[in-house]
């Protein structure tokens, strides 16, 4: 990845444990759902060399969701569309922070 022309690499690592519950409505071909989810994050580190980042995580819950739709074709394939958030926080000698990322 290059940012403000300097080369960047991510490098994370992330030991989580998921818990969560979904609900789901079907009708027809179609299913529209919910996805609550809370993943005891044991360990992670980040590592931005460029940006003098290198900081691990607390060790606590980090929340998230995910909303979906899918559409299901005849033949079994389908398609889906979805959007996820998760919050994580961070420690490091500059001082912690919050990071959340969505997709």
């Amino acid at each position: 990845m290059t940012a403000f022309g300097t080369a960047v690499k991510v490098d994370q690592e992330r030991t989580k444990i998921p818990v969560g519950a979904e609900i789901s409505l079907t009708q027809g071909r179609n299913e529209f759902g919910v996805d609550f989810q809370m993943g005891y994050k044991l360990d992670e580190n980040q590592d931005i060399a460029a940006l003098g980042v290198d900081q691990d995580s607390d060790s606590e819950w980090a929340p998230g969701v995910e909303l979906y739709a899918r559409h299901t074709f005849p033949s079994r394939v389908f398609l889906q569309a979805e959007w996820n958030y998760v919050e994580d926080d961070f420690e490091e000698s500059g001082g912690g922070r919050s990071a959340t990322e969505e997709t």
